[in-house]
């Protein structure tokens, strides 16, 4: 639907290009510079305004949700250009279907649970009221649910199903009609039968509540730059609220569209047509395959993420993890930004991400939401406040710090008008 939308705007869509670096001049975004995966051409793009709307580093992690490819890179391309980053503790996990050792990548736990399946270990038993009194249990969400299941399976108790054999015809029916084809359509295919025989759920990365931060016209700090999406931070606080994804999503992508296109109606600047160049076509030797050296990389920083960065965290684990994502940066080195392989850069931004992100974590010497520390279980309320990490301007090392009035200030608003 979008596609044929665009097609019919006369919009120009250039596809398998990635892109490395935003062109700033003067302070402000005029474009952007990428080159193509599948020809390896350089591509130099200029405009008026620019709207990050890439995704979040799903890809950090080994068992996702989604789509694994999702390397954080427009996360990372604003943070180079100037903008901040904020809440990069808060990574959102949900527990995903594996059928005869096949995940599923799909969140559909909280349908069965919503309609009565209960969750068991290997020896079938109910767990969830050996971790949490009757009051909590009443109250619990996704993330002691989670924090649970961890527990359990350390304990050597997994694997861990969700059980629906005490579900009523009635409701098998009604759940068909409603959710037939999105969910348990996949968990047949699969080989799982649902109604029979417990499923094996495993934890997965699902978001990141992490991103630019951006004000109410989701404008970044830089001029001509604005975010939408999972690639900027705000609305869902410390924890997000199912079905809430989508729709910011689309509320915030709307606001950035109308108020970017505003701002380059009025603006001034030239903004050259599309232009391609091969003039680093011969040296690139792109690769939609990683190379084995870029591979073994990769999975070093998901064994590392998993580890460290997952639903129970703790400071030694976040420590030595901010040290190993360092490590895996250097290892890759500074190779210029027009011979740098796709792949390269997509590894590295993981690698910068995973450090900001641990050294986020630990600064949080908190519980809250998604963030668990074992080592500081409670919540304190002299932590509700953003922290936020921008690149030094003169060391280029991150700078830290904590601000407590979320957002920008209406004096701080340089461009963009609400829509």
């Amino acid at each position: 639907v979008l596609r044929k939308c665009l097609g019919d705007l006369g919009v120009q869509l250039v596809e398998n290009i990635t892109v490395l670096k935003l062109s700033n001049t003067e302070g402000q975004v005029v474009g952007a510079q990428a080159f193509g995966t599948k020809d390896g051409k350089h591509l130099s793009v200029s405009s008026k305004a620019t709207v990050l709307a890439t995704g979040g580093p799903t890809g950090l992690f080994r068992t996702v949700s989604g789509d694994n490819r999702n390397t954080g890179d427009g996360l990372i391309i604003g943070y180079e250009a100037g903008a901040q980053l904020a809440n990069l503790e808060f990574v959102e996990f949900t527990l995903i279907f594996s059928v005869r050792g096949k995940i599923l990548p799909m969140a559909g736990l909280a349908p069965f649970l919503s309609r009565g399946c209960t969750l068991i270990n290997k020896y079938r038993e109910r767990f969830m009221e050996n971790y949490y009194s009757p009051e909590t249990l009443a109250h619990a969400g996704r993330a002691e649910m989670l924090q649970a299941v961890v527990q359990e399976t350390a304990r050597n108790q997994s694997p861990i199903s969700i059980e629906c054999s005490a579900l009523s015809e009635a409701v098998w029916s009604e759940f068909e009609r409603s959710q037939g084809l999105s969910i348990l359509a996949k968990i047949r295919e699969a080989g799982g039968d649902f109604r029979n025989d417990p499923i094996e759920v495993v934890p997965a990365a699902h978001s990141l509540l992490a991103g630019l931060v951006t004000n109410a016209c989701t404008s970044t700090r830089i001029a001509g730059l604005w975010a939408a999406g999972e690639c900027a931070t705000g609305v869902h606080g410390a924890a997000r609220l199912s079905g809430n994804g989508l729709a910011a999503c689309l509320v915030f992508g709307r606001r950035a569209g109308r108020n970017a296109a505003q701002f380059a109606l009025n603006s001034e600047n030239f903004s050259e047509p599309l232009n391609n160049t091969d003039s680093a076509a011969q040296e690139l030797g792109v690769s939609e395959i990683l190379p084995p050296a870029l591979k073994s990389l990769h999975g070093k920083i998901n064994t590392i993420a998993e580890s460290a960065l997952g639903v129970i965290r703790e400071s030694k684990t976040l420590a030595n993890a901010e040290m190993q994502f360092r490590k895996i940066q250097l290892e890759i080195g500074d190779v210029s930004t027009s011979y740098r392989p796709v792949g390269m850069t997509e590894i590295k931004n993981l690698a910068v991400l995973g450090e900001l992100m641990a050294s986020a974590a630990i600064r949080r010497r908190e519980s809250r939401g998604l963030h668990f520390r074992s080592d500081a279980t409670n919540s304190k309320q002299s932590w509700r406040k953003w922290l936020i990490v921008e690149k030094g301007q003169d060391s280029g090392l991150p700078t830290w710090h904590e601000k407590k009035q979320l957002g920008f200030d209406e004096e701080e608003i340089k461009h963009g008008t609400p829509s």
